[in-house]
């Protein structure tokens, strides 16, 4: 009805279309270089740009992915032989009692705070290629 009143017409009009994308991919492209460890809705927010958008152009057009910090426990040379010595412990202490394995308990996941805390559950870093 609107559409007649202002035009005297009911065809339909050529729609201005799905709005382009382009300058937003310079945008997140330099957001990425200048903090690579930001979120997808930390970015989203401070861009302006909707979430979704943000993770489409990473993933399809700028083919960043989110890697997982690995952190890995430096080996010193006096390490080797206290490495040695342990194995030889176990060994020998499995020798000795068949049951010995079923009274430890193995965990792969520990929390230090030497240096500092990270959280490596929520930290990724963007990038097209894995980080050493």
């Amino acid at each position: 009805m609107n559409q007649f009143t202002e035009t005297g017409a009911v065809e339909k009009q050529k729609s201005t279309g799905r709005p382009r994308i382009s300058e937003d991919v310079e945008h997140i492209r330099q957001s990425c270089i200048r903090s690579p460890k930001k979120s997808i809705a930390r970015r989203s927010v401070t861009l302006g740009i909707p979430k979704i958008t943000v993770q489409n152009v990473l993933h399809k057009r700028l083919r960043l992915h989110a890697y997982k910090i690995q952190l890995k426990q430096l080996i010193k040379p006096d390490d080797r032989p206290k490495r040695v010595e342990f194995a030889t412990f176990m060994l020998n202490a499995i020798d000795e009692e068949e049951t010995f394995l079923r009274r430890i308990c193995f965990s792969d996941e520990a929390t230090f705070y030497v240096n500092g805390c990270v959280n490596r559950h929520n930290c990724r870093i963007w990038g097209n290629t894995a980080v050493e």
